[in-house]
């Protein structure tokens, strides 16, 4: 498979996602440097930093193209590569309003397990919201593990995985 044949599976990959993201579309977009990579299968969890504000995370996508053994280094990412794609905040199991500043934690090594306290910014469906937070400029997705009826405004806390759409790899695209 040529280097075209790669470029060309990058952007089909990207167009599926937008595709399939649909009125979810968050338009802000981080640029992140892989400080470190775990991988199992086709999962990734890693360390990374922002460019524009230095913010350290450890964040959790799924590398459909290339699956691995934990013991074999990715040849797609790279400690250094920049990803560039959306922050969003999945799995939502434990949730609840409270009056509290905008924050967010990760205590697990190695993990996207986060807390955080949101402000709800719009409604998107019966398991979703956008919101802000203090992980992006912008506004993030929060998609929930159940039913919710948050309103704009509200302060609410989390527990969830934070997830990173990849949309570039500078490493495979022009």
């Amino acid at each position: 498979m040529g280097e075209g044949d790669s470029k060309y599976r990058c952007l089909l990959r990207i167009v599926t996602w937008l595709i399939a993201r649909g009125n979810k579309r968050v338009e802000l977009m981080g640029r992140y440097v892989i400080g470190e990579v775990n991988v199992d299968g086709y999962e990734r969890f890693a360390a990374v930093k922002s460019v524009e504000g230095g913010k350290k995370l450890i964040v959790h996508f799924l590398e459909y193209d290339e699956y691995i053994e934990s013991s074999v280094e990715s040849k797609k990412r790279r400690i250094g590569d920049i990803l560039e794609g959306e922050i969003a905040i999945s799995l939502v199991s434990a949730d609840k309003k409270v009056n509290a500043e905008l924050m967010h934690r990760q205590l697990i090594p190695i993990s996207s397990h986060i807390e955080a306290v949101v402000q709800v910014y719009r409604a998107l469906d019966d398991y979703s919201v956008l919101a802000f937070s203090s992980l992006a400029e912008d506004k993030i997705l929060v998609e929930f593990e159940h039913r919710v009826n948050y309103q704009n405004g509200d302060m609410v806390y989390l527990e969830g995985s934070l997830e990173f759409n990849v949309i570039v790899n500078e490493s495979i695209m022009p």
